[in-house]
């Protein structure tokens, strides 16, 4: 029977296949696929991702050379450079597309180029470009949407906006809202970003619109709507995701949680001002507060007093990291005059055991996973040393001292719906909110709490500790006030989150095998070995 099929057709085989336990069936039906092919671009996407979450990274190439077997020639090499990028990262990817010299690139390669531009932060170049290509494809939107989308990574949501304004393609209607929406919640438009999803209703159950609508009602305390939403979305089996077990410990099930129990426990309390307890107990209580000091945090600074000490540091589990990782972390290691710092597992528990004392390494130890640890660990050291932390994958490609405003003791950046980030921290030493977020953190992991990494020990816990603080805090000196910035003055310094080939392979702290066929043996010759 599969012989009969259309390559496009054989693949639906195989993934529903797959997808319903039929691991035999699943299994004719890729051979059938590889049997010649895949000769479609996009099937040879959809079989790289699966393939890498089985192979091991030393048998990537190989994984490479059987899909671009069968590919025409005019299209191996774009392709060959999307492999590259996630194989070996960013800057990789876009030196072998540039390798490809063509006269005159198709639009299709444009994108492509664009999107390689935008992966390895250069912003600049990249907008330069679109407007030279959009002089020759003036009406193309995807080109648009790329301009919109390279505004608002580089710190510009308000050209952004700008960008989108002009009618939208019915083709491109759901990526244009999307980043019209997050453009808004960026700037602080929360009102007019529901006003836009109210529009949009009609097609706002769309995957790429959904989980802003969901997120948008959380934000405005609208419980019952979303609830309605959920059970609308499980009911037509319009969201996988939000249909499966596993949703209440994502993210927007967390926060549903956390929604609903604040006004169950709202409406419980007596008489009295309870800010300050709710809003170190729920984020759905802590965002208002953070909204209001939000706006106060615009305000220009009347002291001019540097309190954050010029320090870096950041942490790697591993003694050695991936030399993609290390290239991101040099562009804040070699920042004249700095101080910097990187720690591993090890170091950070030397750390914390000498600094704190037994059981703070040992709520380190409890950690679920890496990134818990991390969290906790970076609340710790910007508590007894200050500066700034920053992940792995943000790369500074701006002013560090952009980053460190003169008399204020904490900065914090303020993500499109009002949670606190931690992916950039920066404070004096023993600021009373990264002490606070230190304790809670350490009480959770020695608890053993079950909430999600988000709320326990991440962006969660820091919005609480922080709006907990702010409301306590009455009059604060200079060197203990927090200024909660706009996520995009973050972005006019650094790269945030920058895509790395480490992230997409099987040994990734948060990879998941999301495929039940052992795609190795279709793609190496080497013996297949359980996993430990």
């Amino acid at each position: 029977m599969a012989d009969q099929l259309m390559e496009h057709d054989k693949l639906v085989l195989f993934n529903q296949a797959e997808r319903f336990g039929y691991l035999e069936i699943a299994n004719r039906a890729l051979t059938k696929v590889l049997d010649g092919g895949p000769r479609d671009v996009h099937i040879a996407r959809i079989l790289f991702n699966k393939a890498m979450t089985s192979v091991e990274p030393h048998q990537a190439d190989a994984v490479v050379s059987r899909l671009l077997k069968h590919i025409p020639e005019a299209r191996q090499a774009p392709l060959a450079a999307e492999f590259a990028l996630r194989i070996e990262g960013p800057q990789s990817a876009l030196e072998r597309l540039r390798q490809d010299k063509r006269s005159r690139r198709t639009l299709p390669e444009v994108h492509t180029l664009i999107r390689f531009l935008r992966a390895n932060g250069l912003y600049g170049l990249g907008l330069r470009y679109i407007r030279f290509c959009r002089q020759r494809w003036p009406d193309d939107a995807e080109l648009r949407l790329q301009q919109a989308r390279l505004q608002m990574d580089s710190g510009h949501p308000e050209e952004a906006l700008t960008t989108l304004e002009a009618p939208i393609p019915n083709a491109k209607r759901v990526p244009f809202t999307r980043l019209r929406l997050l453009n808004l919640l960026e700037t602080g438009q929360e009102y007019a970003a529901k006003e836009e999803l109210d529009k949009a209703n009609a097609y706002s159950l769309s995957s790429g619109i959904l989980d802003l609508r969901l997120r948008t009602l959380i934000l405005h305390g609208q419980e019952q709507e979303a609830v309605e939403l959920i059970e609308e979305v499980k009911r037509r089996g319009l969201n996988n995701q939000i249909a499966s077990d596993h949703f209440s410990i994502s993210l927007i099930g967390n926060l549903m949680s956390d929604l609903a129990l604040f006004h169950r426990e709202q409406a419980t309390l007596p008489p009295g001002n309870h800010r300050g307890y709710l809003a170190a107990h729920y984020v759905q209580a802590a965002i208002a507060v953070i909204r209001q000091h939000f706006k106060q945090s615009l305000e220009p600074a009347q002291n001019h007093q540097q309190y954050i000490p010029r320090r870096v540091v950041q942490y790697w589990n591993e003694r050695t990291p991936p030399q993609s990782v290390t290239d991101i972390m040099h562009s804040w290691s070699s920042v004249p005059g700095i101080e910097y710092q990187r720690f591993n597992s090890q170091s950070a528990r030397s750390f914390l055991r000498r600094t704190f004392g037994a059981d703070f390494e040992r709520a380190f130890r409890l950690a679920n996973n890496i990134a818990e640890g991390a969290d906790f660990f970076r609340l710790c050291y910007l508590r007894h040393h200050g500066g700034i932390y920053a992940d792995a994958d943000d790369r500074l490609y701006g002013n560090l001292d952009a980053l460190l405003p003169p008399g204020v003791g904490m900065v914090c950046f303020r993500e499109p719906f009002g949670t606190v980030a931690n992916n950039v921290i920066v404070a004096t030493p023993e600021h009373p909110a990264i002490v606070l977020a230190s304790e809670m953190a350490a009480e959770a992991l020695l608890s053993r709490d079950n909430d999600n990494t988000w709320g326990k020990t991440g962006p969660g816990l820091l919005t609480r500790a922080v709006a907990s603080y702010l409301v306590q805090a009455k009059s604060p000196s200079p060197a203990e006030s927090v200024a909660i910035l706009p996520n995009y003055m973050l972005y006019r310094q650094v790269q945030v989150h920058t895509q790395l080939p480490h992230k997409k392979t099987k040994r990734h702290w948060n990879a998941a095998n999301t495929t039940g066929v052992d795609m190795r043996p279709f793609f190496t010759t080497e013996p297949t070995t359980s996993d430990e």
